[in-house]
């Protein structure tokens, strides 16, 4: 049997959560000012579920290309930005974990 968790009344949200979810959602206002009146609803638009577990990847026939193209350039370039997505959707789910600390007292 699945028990009912106990939420935090009132819910204040740390500093620290509030600056990593600035981090991860820097342009989402919907999560800003729902996080601006410590709104439990954020949590629903944390959730991370829907994000690919692993870490983004480049095609091998992608990166064979480049490589006998000696096209070095556009690969690291598409590397950092397949690394940074990897870093986010990390940052992300980190997020969710600590709100789930921040609004539950059990």
């Amino acid at each position: 049997m699945c028990g009912m968790r106990t939420i935090k009344n009132p819910i204040k949200y740390s500093e620290t959560f509030r600056n990593a979810v600035k981090k991860a959602y820097p342009n989402n206002q919907r999560i800003n000012k729902l996080l601006g009146i410590n709104s439990y609803d954020i949590g629903m638009l944390l959730d991370t579920s829907g994000y690919q577990c692993s870490t983004p990847s480049i095609p091998v026939e992608t990166i064979i290309e480049y490589l006998e193209h000696e096209d070095y350039t556009p690969l690291l370039q598409m590397a950092k930005e397949k690394l940074h997505d990897a870093e986010l959707i990390k940052l992300k789910r980190d997020v969710y974990h600590m709100w789930d600390g921040e609004v539950y007292s059990d």
